[in-house]
């Protein structure tokens, strides 16, 4: 480390014993280890099938499991769980669908902290503007079916975790 008085300017060299442990910080904050995928969205039974037919086989497709706090059997806080499971995934999937307002504290939370998110939504929802607005920058993905959601999502997972 070395400071230039005259243009005020601190000069840092990383050695490679420091970009190893960077390296590794790295890694352990963003999960690349974690085969798991935190799925962020409304229970509704009529959206049942969008989780398994177009979620789950495409997250699986991809080498990961997806995990939905709501097929827990347990006894535990629900709250303290989401922010556990989230710390341990890869990445969380929000689905917008149906505006839960959970579906927008997972997202914030794992944005918050470096998780990657993908974004999604039922497509008439979307289209309708029914998306509140904080999230409207982001590219969700806009689905009409299960079939059509499972192809869409490998491709986004594909470009999103490498």
């Amino acid at each position: 480390c070395s400071f230039d008085a005259r243009s005020e300017t601190i000069h840092f060299n990383l050695t490679i014993p420091g970009w190893e442990a960077y390296e590794e910080i790295k890694n352990r904050v963003l999960n690349v280890h974690s085969k798991q995928a935190f799925v962020a969205m409304s229970f509704d039974e009529g959206l049942k099938n969008i989780f398994t037919e177009g979620m789950e086989p495409a997250v699986k497709a991809c080498g990961f499991e997806a995990v939905r706090i709501d097929m827990r059997q347990d006894n535990e806080k629900i709250c303290e769980q989401i922010i556990a499971e989230i710390n341990k995934s890869r990445f969380i999937i929000a689905d917008f669908t149906q505006n839960k307002h959970g579906v927008y504290f997972e997202a914030g939370y794992a944005l918050g902290i470096g998780i990657p998110v993908i974004w999604m939504c039922q497509k008439d929802q979307i289209d309708r503007k029914d998306l509140h607005f904080d999230t409207q920058q982001y590219r969700h993905i806009p689905w009409v079916s299960a079939a059509d959601l499972r192809t869409q999502l490998v491709y986004r997972i594909q470009a999103t975790i490498r």
